[in-house]
C-alpha cells in the first residue's frame, strides 16, 4: 500500500546543509550524498515497516555510506518524514520535531 508522504518543513534545510558540507569536503561528494539519500527515501516509501524503531513509533533509515539517518513515522495511510540527522548528534534535536 502506498502511503501519502508528509515532510517536515525543515527537512529540505537538513538536506541542503549536508550537501553543502560534503561538497565543500570534496567536489562531487555532495551529489553522491544526495543520490544515497534519494535511494534511502525510495526504500522508505516502498517498505517503511522494514526499518528499525528509533524511539517509540519513530523509525530510522540509515544511508549506506554516510553517517545520516532519515527519521520517520508510519501510520495506516501516512508516511511522516521528520528529518535527516547525523547519527552522532543529540537525539533531542529530531525528537523535538515529532
Amino acid at each position: 500500500m502506498r502511503r501519502r508522504a508528509i515532510v517536515h518543513p525543515l527537512f529540505q534545510n537538513d538536506i541542503d546543509e549536508a550537501v553543502v558540507w560534503y561538497e565543500g569536503k570534496s567536489p562531487g561528494l555532495g551529489a553522491r550524498f544526495e543520490g544515497q539519500l534519494n535511494a534511502c527515501l525510495h526504500k522508505v516509501e516502498e517498505r517503511p515497516l522494514s526499518f528499525q524503531a528509533a524511539r517509540g513509533s519513530l523509525r530510522q533509515a540509515r544511508l549506506d555510506d554516510f553517517p545520516f539517518g532519515v527519521i520517520f513515522e508510519v501510520s495506516e495511510d501516512l508516511l511522516l518524514i521528520y528529518g535527516l540527522f547525523h547519527l552522532a548528534r543529540d537525539r533531542s534535536v529530531w525528537e523535538s520535531r515529532t
